[in-house]
């Protein structure tokens, strides 16, 4: 419990985050709803997310999107369905893929060459040499990790037996009547919330449905 009195570890804590400050949204016990937390702390001059979540009604658009796609699966003309939208989530992924790559290399070029002629050239300093480094190692690092979860996504995309797959991580949601914390955490990376108060869930699997980026 911190210093404002009811914010709780809760179902959602560390899931539901807001989308215009990216501050997570804290559980008020008092109210049984979720806020953002940067606007509970700082105000309003730091985030004008004042949107209320009930838990009750989040975890019924969940349970109902996961059965929405799982029902839809059993139809043999979604299967065909399936295989262009992740044909075209393919060449989206790969686009992305290039744009990440193609960017760590400049950075490392321009680690390479462009700071040390700037040093040789006396334009900075050593220590701002130093400083400049590790700011691009960090955007590099960066990028190495957004490239691991595009390449994943490209491999789930790539399997033969993606519906089959698919199917079995959301048969047992199917059956559900309450959205568990294992079902919750084993499906979804993060829900955003905009100051318009639309929803958006990030799935840990590659949604053929969701619009692309």
């Amino acid at each position: 419990m911190d210093k404002f009195g009811d914010k709780e570890c809760h179902l959602f804590t560390n899931v539901l985050f807001c989308e215009n400050c990216q501050k997570g949204m804290w559980y008020k016990a008092n109210q049984k709803v979720y806020r953002c937390g940067g606007n509970i702390k700082y105000g309003d001059p730091f985030c004008l997310n004042r949107v209320v979540i009930r838990e009750k009604e989040l975890k019924h658009i969940i349970l109902e999107d996961l059965q929405e796609l799982f029902h839809s699966i059993q139809d043999d003309e979604f299967i065909k369905s399936l295989h262009k939208r992740l044909d075209q989530k393919k060449v989206s992924i790969s686009n992305e893929l290039t744009k990440i790559k193609n960017k760590a290399n400049k950075l490392r070029s321009r680690k390479r060459d462009y700071l040390d002629d700037m040093y040789a050239d006396q334009i900075i300093s050593r220590e701002e040499l130093v400083e400049y480094r590790k700011q691009i190692d960090q955007e590099v690092a960066e990028l190495e990790t957004a490239k691991i979860e595009y390449q994943e996504k490209l491999e789930e995309c790539e399997s033969e037996n993606y519906a089959i797959d698919l199917g079995k991580k959301l048969k047992d949601v199917s059956l559900l009547d309450d959205l568990t914390p294992q079902i919750l955490y084993s499906l979804v990376n993060k829900i955003t919330c905009s100051i318009e108060g639309n929803l958006r869930i990030h799935y840990n699997f590659v949604n053929p449905f969701e619009e692309q980026e």
